[in-house]
């Protein structure tokens, strides 16, 4: 059966879907790997061989058989490419770039040749290319060493892989990142506290799920969803249940994990700083600490460590105890 052009074309384009995951792991690549100076065009080409995905000169249609490979080419490149020129603009919107030259009028990566037995011309892809400036400089207040999961929110779920967390956790993460790039310290410390209760909330229901008893599982489950316990009392009995209650039943998720009595402590000591500073929003209520920019960037790279912790527990939990031909206990 003879290819048809228009099918390839087609297929090309239904295959390019680019998401914020793609943008985030963009932005990372860019902050971390790109000079001072970006040359756009030149590090767009690095960034989409790096990802796999350099652009293929031509396309070559034979009369009959598969240019699947083809196809997944071209399409990556376009993903990856986007990926990197949606990025750009976000940071060039935080202030972390502005133009050097005059934006870039050439328009590259605008259309895809091919070529069959019978003609060679070109697909347009002008809807998929990115107009960006020729060349980029980072600004002069953003050369200073900072952490760069902050830059961003979506960065930081991917820093601290959350991007699978539930979308009330991740959102207010997200918050919490924002306040922060705007100096809203105490905002930023409310958000992250809104964060940190959903997260060992979704612990302890997981945990639940994995008791062997019902009836106390049940109950767990209501007082963990209800509003009759403080959020630190929600947090002792997760705590509790993990570390004291029902050791014996999650010592797989232990070894798994390598989560002890110290790690989980060091998690509920945490999350009582950060319920005293989001307090603080209450009238004439003062923190221990004043939230500062020192005591919340502290607070964020912990949470990053920590809710990795939390959310590979709840990954083995809502799994289950491995049998030892490797499949899952159900």
């Amino acid at each position: 059966m003879t290819l048809n052009v228009h099918d390839v074309e087609r297929s090309i384009k239904e295959k390019i879907q680019v998401d914020d995951h793609l943008i985030a792991e963009a932005k990372g690549y860019i902050l971390n790997n790109c000079p001072i100076i970006i040359d756009v065009e030149l590090e767009i080409t690095k960034y989409t061989e790096l990802m796999g995905y350099p652009i293929i000169d031509s396309v070559v249609i034979p009369d009959t058989g598969s240019i699947e490979s083809q196809i997944l080419q071209v399409a990556g490149f376009y993903k990856f490419y986007i990926a990197f020129g949606e990025a750009l603009y976000q940071l060039m919107h935080a202030g972390y770039y502005i133009p050097n030259y005059v934006y870039n009028n050439r328009y590259p990566f605008r259309s895809v040749e091919y070529t069959t037995k019978y003609q060679s011309s070109n697909w347009n892809f002008e809807e998929y290319t990115v107009p960006l400036p020729g060349v980029l400089m980072k600004a002069f207040s953003k050369r200073r060493p900072e952490p760069t999961p902050f830059t961003d929110p979506n960065l930081y779920l991917l820093t601290a892989g959350l991007l699978n967390a539930h979308e009330e956790v991740r959102e207010a993460l997200s918050d919490s990142i924002k306040c922060f790039r705007n100096e809203l310290y105490r905002s930023a410390a409310t958000m992250l506290g809104k964060a940190a209760e959903g997260a060992w909330i979704e612990l302890g229901l997981a945990l639940s799920n994995r008791l062997n008893d019902a009836k106390e599982a049940e109950d767990y489950k209501e007082k963990l969803l209800g509003d009759r316990l403080t959020i630190a009392q929600k947090i002792s009995k997760v705590v509790e249940m993990f570390l004291t209650h029902h050791k014996d039943e999650f010592k797989y998720i232990k070894n798994e994990c390598s989560v002890g009595h110290d790690a989980l402590r060091g998690i509920e000591q945490w999350s009582d700083v950060i319920r005293n500073s989001r307090n603080s929003i209450h009238y004439l209520a003062k923190p221990v600490i004043e939230n500062t920019y020192t005591k919340t960037s502290v607070l964020l790279m912990q949470a990053a460590q920590y809710f990795q912790l939390m959310y590979k527990m709840k990954e083995i939990a809502d799994r289950g105890p491995l049998l030892e031909s490797g499949s899952t206990a159900q």
